[in-house]
C-alpha cells in the first residue's frame, strides 16, 4: 500500500495549537462538493433520530443505516451496497466489505490453530430501537457467537460500541476479534478522497492510486512484544493515536477510538485488483494470540501454537467515535482539529 506522509511538525502543530491550525488552510486535495451521497438502496429506511445537524436512518430489518449531515446533505453509510455492476470486488472480499460486522473465531477442538473469519451478511439480525440510536444483535448460529452494538448518536457525532459483557459464546466456537464497521463511509476507485492512517505522525492513501487490495493492520500503540514476533527488515512505523479518518471533497469523518484502544488495531484495505473499495476501521480483540515455536531448531519437528488469552472483563467496552467534517475542515488539517477538540473536552 503506497503511503503520503504527513510531517512530524504539521501533526504537532494541528494537535496543539489552534492559532496555527485555523490559518492553515485546506491541508489537502479532497476540497468541493460533498460526494459521500447515499444510494436509493436506503431510501425506504426509518428516521431514528437526531442530534444538531444528523440524522440516523436504519433499516430496521437488516440493521444497514446512514448517517446524513445536513450542513452538506453527505450521507454515510454502514457499508457499500454491492450490485451486480461491481465487476472488481470478488471473493471474500465482496461479503466483508458489504458487511457491518466481521468477527474472528477459533473452534474449541482447535483451540492452537489460527482464527476463521466471518461476516455479519451470513448471521441472523435483530434491531432495536433505542432512545438515540439503535442496537443491532448479530448471532453467528453455526458458531453460537452472538455480538449486540449498539450505534447512538451522541456528543454531535455517531458513536458505535460493544460492551464485552454483553458477547454470548457457546460450545462450538471461541470469539478472537471483531471488526466493527470495517467499510463504513468508503470511497471507491472511482471516487476523489484518501484515506488517514495513523502510521507514525500520519499517512494518507489515495483513492485513486494501484494498491493491489494492499491490506495495513497495525496494533494501536504498538504491538505487545510478549505477545507477537519481531522481524528484523520491518521499518515500518508505530500507530501513536488511536484515530483513522476517509475524506472525500467537501466531506470527510474521523474515527475515534474512545473505548478499548489497548486491545486494537487499525485495520485498512486499498482498493486494487479484486477490490474496488478504500476502507478503515477499527479490529478489536478480545483474545490476544500468544504464539509459540516448539522444536524451533529441529526443522522436521517444528510446530507453532497458538495460545488466546482473553483480554476482556465484562466491565469492558469496545467504542468508536465518529466525527463529521465539512468544507475546508473535511481534509487531515481538519481531523487534527477534531480529535484536539475530543481531548479538549474529555
Amino acid at each position: 500500500m503506497i503511503v503520503k506522509r504527513i510531517s512530524a511538525a504539521l501533526a504537532v502543530i494541528c494537535l496543539l495549537s489552534p492559532a496555527l491550525c485555523a490559518a492553515g488552510g485546506n491541508g489537502g486535495d479532497a476540497n468541493g462538493e460533498p460526494s459521500a451521497v447515499a444510494g436509493e438502496e436506503y431510501a425506504d429506511c426509518a428516521e431514528i433520530c437526531s442530534d444538531g445537524d444528523l440524522t440516523l436512518y436504519a433499516d430496521m430489518d437488516t440493521g444497514r443505516f446512514v448517517v446524513r449531515d445536513k450542513r452538506n446533505s453527505a450521507a454515510w453509510e454502514s457499508a457499500p451496497v454491492i450490485t451486480a455492476s461491481d465487476k472488481v470486488t470478488a471473493g471474500m472480499a465482496r461479503s466483508n466489505t458489504a458487511a457491518e460486522l466481521v468477527i474472528y473465531y477459533v473452534y474449541t477442538e482447535e483451540m492452537r490453530f489460527a482464527a476463521n473469519l466471518e461476516t455479519a451478511s451470513r448471521s441472523s439480525v435483530q434491531v432495536s430501537r433505542l432512545e438515540d440510536g439503535i442496537r443491532v444483535t448479530y448471532a453467528f448460529e453455526d458458531e453460537e457467537i452472538t455480538v449486540p452494538v449498539d450505534y447512538r448518536l451522541k456528543n454531535g457525532g455517531l458513536e458505535a460500541s460493544i460492551q464485552a459483557g454483553a458477547i454470548r459464546e457457546g460450545d462450538t466456537a471461541r470469539l478472537i476479534a471483531v471488526r466493527l464497521l470495517p467499510s463504513f463511509g468508503c470511497g471507491t476507485m472511482w471516487e476523489q478522497g484518501y484515506l488517514f492512517l495513523p502510521d507514525g505522525c500520519g499517512a494518507l492513501v489515495s483513492f485513486g492510486q494501484k494498491n493491489r487490495s494492499a491490506v495495513y493492520e497495525k496494533a494501536v500503540y504498538g504491538a505487545d512484544p510478549d505477545m507477537s514476533e519481531n522481524y528484523a527488515g520491518n521499518q515500518e512505523e508505530a500507530v501513536y493515536l488511536p484515530v483513522f479518518g476517509v475524506a472525500k471533497p467537501g466531506a470527510a469523518w474521523l474515527g475515534i477510538i474512545s473505548s478499548g484502544a489497548e486491545n486494537c488495531s487499525v485495520s485498512a484495505t486499498g482498493a486494487g485488483d479484486r477490490m474496488a473499495y478504500n476502507t478503515v476501521g477499527a479490529k478489536f480483540w478480545y483474545r490476544i494470540n500468544s504464539r509459540s515455536v516448539l522444536f524451533d531448531n529441529s526443522f522436521a519437528n517444528r510446530t507453532s501454537v497458538n495460545a488466546y488469552i482473553p483480554a476482556f472483563e465484562n466491565s469492558t467496552v469496545y467504542a468508536v467515535s465518529y466525527r463529521f467534517l465539512c468544507g475546508n475542515e473535511a481534509t487531515y488539517v481538519g481531523m487534527a482539529h477534531a480529535y484536539r477538540g475530543y481531548l479538549q473536552q474529555r
